[in-house]
């Protein structure tokens, strides 16, 4: 239903659902990293942009942070589309 909002509308809507879906990455990366890598990932995510290779670094040592990651999106996509029948 996007195409049927004015430009900056939608605009504004893909920013708000690019953030979510970003948060959803964040706090999953954070929930499932072992204890023992969580407060250097904690520290590298502060400025991600300069930190991208610590950030690869931590989060490559946890094989199952992909499938979590996307079974998280995949729920918070179903949900935004049960919110946007409503």
């Amino acid at each position: 239903n996007l195409n049927k909002l004015p430009l900056n509308e939608q605009q504004k809507a893909l920013s708000i659902i690019s953030s979510r879906f970003m948060e959803v990455i964040f706090n999953t990366t954070v929930r499932l990293l072992p204890d023992n890598l969580k407060i250097e990932y904690l520290k590298a995510a502060q400025d991600p942009e300069a930190n991208e290779t610590k950030i690869i670094e931590l989060t490559s040592q946890v094989p199952e942070l992909q499938e979590g990651i996307e079974a998280a999106l995949v729920f918070e996509y179903e949900a935004l589309k049960e919110m946007m029948k409503k």
